[in-house]
């Protein structure tokens, strides 16, 4: 759906306290709910694109960020009464022998914002820490491996090689990104998509859940 009312203009021109006050109208009015979620989520994805042309930079991407989490907080009274669907779920770690999580958090934070499901796993994650989550989030058809650090591509290698040995690895995707994972690290270490940024991310799993973005 297409958005050009007062909460979808604030929040991509990240007009901080006009997004929340035209929030908190739009709930005193009885907006539907899922509606006003839908909103947010397509602002977000403009922030994104406009990210993704060089009109916006990661300043702008951790401040949109961090407006929606605060939306969330408002709406929290709201969507549990509700069933709101999740668009699916995504398992996200840090590889082993990396302890560096500010990507990955960001990443987490705008895919939350578009509607996904995250298990964060943290950081320093061993390869069968990965597969179990796999086992345990039965609906899980992506993963995200964060490695900032060169000697970790390893831990890459080994836990797509993990996956592949419980049989996980026709069912799941696995995206890789990090300050300096490259396109040819995807293809040495048998990943699927390289995320050069965080938004890139958050399209790699919009594509793989068949979202139009």
């Amino acid at each position: 759906m297409e958005y050009n009312g007062e909460l979808f203009k604030s929040f991509v021109n990240l007009e901080e306290e006009k997004v929340y006050k035209n929030l908190k109208d739009k709930i005193a009015a009885r907006k539907d709910i899922k509606e006003i979620i839908d909103e947010l989520q397509t602002s977000l994805i403009k922030i994104g694109k406009l990210f993704e042309k060089g009109e916006y930079f990661i300043t702008e991407l951790v401040f949109a960020g961090e407006i929606m989490k605060n939306c969330n907080k408002i709406l929290e009274p709201y969507t549990s009464k509700i069933a709101i669907k999740n668009k699916g779920a995504i398992i996200i770690g840090t590889v082993f022998g990396d302890i560096h999580d500010l990507g990955k958090n960001l990443v987490i934070m705008l895919l939350e914002g578009a509607g996904f499901k995250v298990v964060d796993l943290g950081v320093d994650v061993r390869p069968q820490k990965f597969t179990e989550a796999i086992i345990q989030n039965k609906n899980t058809r992506l993963i995200g491996l964060s490695a900032l650090l060169t000697n970790s591509f390893s831990s890459i290698e080994d836990t797509v090689n993990e996956i592949t040995k419980n049989k996980l690895r026709e069912k799941i995707k696995i995206m890789i990104g990090g300050g300096a994972v490259t396109e040819l690290v995807r293809e040495k270490t048998g990943c699927d998509y390289y995320c050069k940024d965080a938004y890139e991310g958050v399209k790699t799993a919009l594509k793989i859940y068949q979202q139009n973005i």
